[in-house]
């Protein structure tokens, strides 16, 4: 019987192929015929139109399958080595597993995987995904490391790979090199530290700071996110309409949406769209246009200016890494807005930083950071603190109202009634949960 299903849509198919230029001819010449594919179930009728729909899903491969547990059981400079469950696969043959590394959403090139296939509807098996520095980066040199923040797994048929289907989201930061030597991962006291302190210094209200997300060999991965492909349409619509249309219809690709549980703006400053209140008017009369700055600025520019600072030191003697400046406009109430690219929030997600200025920064009459949300168009205050050059805060702000939601978040520093040494950064500025 098993033999007769899959016997089944080669028979049809080869009949189709037979009576198809009839049929093709015939559609030219009415639009009302609704093209070659109703011609074809207007001969062989319904019931065998449901007969052949069945068949070819099964002959070609059904895409129906979950993963399970994650263990992460190696983890070195040019690979990371997991075992992965998988179950309820309904058609195990040619499907394997296959992992992809991210950097903010988008695929990484340059890695490998050990495509490994599965034998059963339900197993586990171990998978190998490593690095190949030997590819040329855009600009013609060697890359010879890559840094990425998500692993992305999923099931994949060997004669339809582009269709994956179960795909799970982890999160596991990790900095890719050529080294076969296990990873170098932070000590718990290096995870839980939101703010490197000097000596005999304390941070107010920096115990909630999130720790780094390092993964270790042993540890079972906890989904971020789970992508829920849109179903592959595999009915054939029989009604008038044209070929074309049909054709969209059975050849729906999946659809995936990347939902942010992460961030780090820091690292991604250069990508944001920095202005300041230097403004300008264009030829439409009060039109008020923002002049975009560059990154990074220079420290001299009275327009205001951003830069990075991997360290520093903070008022009245704090250490710091990982520091974002933000100089506003060197006028009276001026101010700088950085507005990064568009993303897709997670769900109960929140933005966290350490607010403050730059020891030497005392002239400063303060000034005031808020992080604003710009959806559609609109923007939505969700954070503002008026912080003094005198010390430094904690910044934390409930960002789950956006969840499931495109936005793009905006970070502005707004000068007092002077802008000078408005020496403000943001340490750690990150999204989390």
């Amino acid at each position: 019987m098993k033999t007769l299903k899959y016997f089944l849509p080669t028979i049809l198919l080869a009949c189709c192929f037979a009576i198809g230029p009839a049929i093709a001819q015939e559609s030219e010449q009415t639009e009302e015929s609704g093209g070659f594919l109703k011609g074809i179930f207007g001969i062989i009728g319904d019931a065998a139109k449901e007969s052949l729909e069945e068949s070819i899903d099964e002959f070609i491969g059904t895409y129906e399958g979950r993963l399970g547990q994650v263990k992460l059981i190696e983890r070195r400079g040019n690979a990371v080595v997991l075992d992965v469950t998988y179950d309820k696969v309904k058609k195990s043959d040619g499907v394997h597993v296959k992992g992809e590394v991210l950097k903010w959403g988008q695929p990484l090139e340059g890695f490998s995987n050990s495509l490994t296939e599965i034998q059963s509807r339900s197993g586990s098996v171990r998978l190998t995904i490593g690095f190949t520095p030997d590819g040329d980066q855009e600009w013609g040199t060697l890359q010879s490391e890559a840094v990425s923040d998500q692993i992305r797994l999923s099931l994949i048929r060997e004669t339809h790979p582009e269709k994956p289907f179960g795909e799970i989201l982890y999160d596991m930061p990790k900095t890719w090199t050529n080294s076969d030597e296990p990873d170098e991962l932070p000590t718990p006291e290096e995870e839980t530290e939101g703010i490197e302190l000097a000596e005999d210094e304390t941070l107010e209200g920096s115990t909630e700071e999130t720790p780094t997300a390092s993964v270790k060999p042993g540890m079972v991965l906890i989904p971020s996110a789970t992508v829920r492909p849109a179903r592959v349409a595999t009915t054939v619509n029989t009604t008038a309409s044209s070929t074309a249309n049909t054709t969209a219809s059975s050849t729906a690709t999946l659809q995936k949406t990347i939902h942010v549980q992460s961030y780090d703006f820091y690292t991604n400053a250069s990508k944001a769209t920095w202005r300041s209140s230097n403004a300008y008017h264009e030829q439409v009369p009060g039109k008020k246009v923002y002049e975009t700055l560059s990154f990074p600025g220079r420290t001299n520019d009275r327009k205001g200016f951003v830069r990075t600072l991997a360290k520093g030191t903070l008022n009245p003697g704090t250490a710091a890494i990982n520091l974002l400046q933000t100089h506003p406009r060197w006028v009276s109430n001026g101010w700088i807005m950085g507005e990064y690219p568009a993303m897709v929030l997670g769900g109960n997600v929140r933005f966290k930083a350490v607010a403050g200025f730059l020891k030497g920064a005392n002239n400063s009459d303060g000034v005031i950071f808020e992080v604003l949300i710009n959806e559609n168009g609109k923007l939505f205050k969700v954070l503002s603190r008026k912080v003094s050059n005198k010390r430094h805060v904690s910044l934390d702000a409930d960002l789950s109202k956006w969840a499931g939601k495109k936005v793009r978040i905006n970070l502005k520093v707004k000068a007092g009634n002077n802008s000078n040494q408005d020496w403000a950064v943001w340490v750690k500025p990150i999204l989390t949960k």
